[in-house]
């Protein structure tokens, strides 16, 4: 059950459990290799719930608050570049082959960015324009929302 909070510190703490998780799967990858598949399901799952709480909840109300269509975009074609590292790196776990640093590489240059843009814009355009009564709706709406698998 998520408590209700506001946008942007639910969502910022968010990001930064997902980066500690995945900071924990790169410490782990050498030294124990069943860990690091924890660490790193654990950081897929809760990657993939969470962009699943921005594109069917966040996104939507940002563009009808904003009536901006674009950086949604930009953030959704992201979304998909991001499911598909994942993809490559899940698939390399599952063949025990160590040689994924040019994916890593990648996925934390990728997300760097991706979450910079999200706390700079959306995050902070969606605090400004709601209510507390929306608030409460939206994170209503994410304990509704089927947990990712």
């Amino acid at each position: 059950m998520i408590e209700t909070t506001s946008i942007m510190t639910f969502f910022e703490g968010d990001h930064l459990r997902l980066d500690q998780l995945f900071a924990n799967y790169m410490k782990c990858k050498s030294e124990s290799p069943p860990q690091a598949k924890e660490y790193f399901e654990q950081f897929r799952y809760g990657l993939q719930q969470h962009i699943l709480w921005e594109e069917e909840i966040l996104f939507p109300i940002f563009q009808m608050k904003t009536d901006m269509d674009g950086p949604i975009q930009i953030l959704k074609m992201e979304h998909r570049q991001i499911a598909l590292l994942l993809e490559a790196l899940q698939e390399k776990l599952k063949r025990m082959d160590r040689s994924s640093e040019i994916e890593e590489y990648r996925l934390l240059s990728l997300l760097g960015e991706h979450n910079l843009k999200e706390e700079m814009i959306v995050f902070p355009a969606i605090a400004a324009t709601v209510t507390e009564q929306e608030v409460k709706q939206i994170f209503e709406a994410m304990n509704r929302i089927p947990l990712a698998s």
